[in-house]
Order: C-alpha cells, then sequence, then structure tokens
C-alpha cells in the first residue's frame, strides 16, 4: 500500500508528464503552420512541467537506475531545447528539415515514448501491489 506522500508524488509525476506530453503534441501539431506559437506553448507547458515534477520526493534508488535516470535526463533537456529551437528557426527561414534531422527528432521522441510506456506501466503495476 502506498502512503499519502507516495500517492502524491505519482499523481504529482503523471500529471507533469501529461502536461510535458501535452505541450510537445503542440509543438508538434502546430509546427508546420505556427511555428512560433507551437514552440511558445511547448515552452511553458515544459516549464510548468518541470516546476511540478520538481516538487516530487525522489526515491531512493539503485546506482543503474541512477545512471539511466541521469542519461534520460541529459538526452531530455538537450531536446528539450534544441528542437523546438529547430522548429522556431524554420518557420523564421533559418533551418531547414532534413531527413537527417528529422530521423533524429523522431528517434528522440520515440525514446521518450517508450520511457512513458515503461513508466506508466511500472506506476499501475505498483499500485496494483
Amino acid at each position: 500500500m502506498l502512503s499519502n506522500s507516495q500517492a502524491h508524488d505519482r499523481g504529482v509525476s503523471i500529471g507533469a508528464g501529461l502536461l510535458f506530453g501535452a505541450g510537445a503534441t503542440a509543438l508538434g501539431v502546430l509546427a508546420p503552420t505556427r511555428p512560433l506559437g507551437g514552440t511558445a506553448l511547448y515552452t511553458v507547458a515544459a516549464l510548468v512541467a518541470g516546476a511540478l515534477s520538481s516538487r516530487a520526493s525522489t526515491a531512493i534508488r539503485s546506482p543503474s537506475a541512477s545512471t539511466a535516470n541521469t542519461t534520460l535526463t541529459l538526452i531530455g533537456v538537450a531536446a528539450a531545447v534544441v528542437f523546438p529551437a529547430l522548429v522556431a528557426a524554420s518557420g523564421l527561414g533559418y533551418f531547414e528539415w532534413t531527413p537527417l534531422s528529422a530521423g533524429l527528432g523522431l528517434a528522440v521522441g520515440g525514446l521518450f515514448v517508450v520511457y512513458g510506456v515503461v513508466g506508466l506501466a511500472d506506476s499501475i503495476r505498483g499500485q496494483a501491489v
């Protein structure tokens, strides 16, 4: 059974993840027609999601889990800064998407979709225990 603190942290984490996902979806949907508007919505959603997730306490984890989380955090922060900047630059005519840059964007997005699905499955499995 989860304590109130653990249940709260889990709810905050899920809320932050959904908010970040909504911002990323807005960026993807608005990128072709309104790249600056999509980038602005994404930035606001990412900042609020980051503030929410920083409020949740962190559980003690194994060194390998810590290494994995640090790696995903570094990739995520880099992607959270680089790809919206490229969308804005593309909208302003300073950048053109090539197959390589589009493929990298899709690969990083796919990585975090898998991470989110695994995290959701772990969360559901943890509630059942």
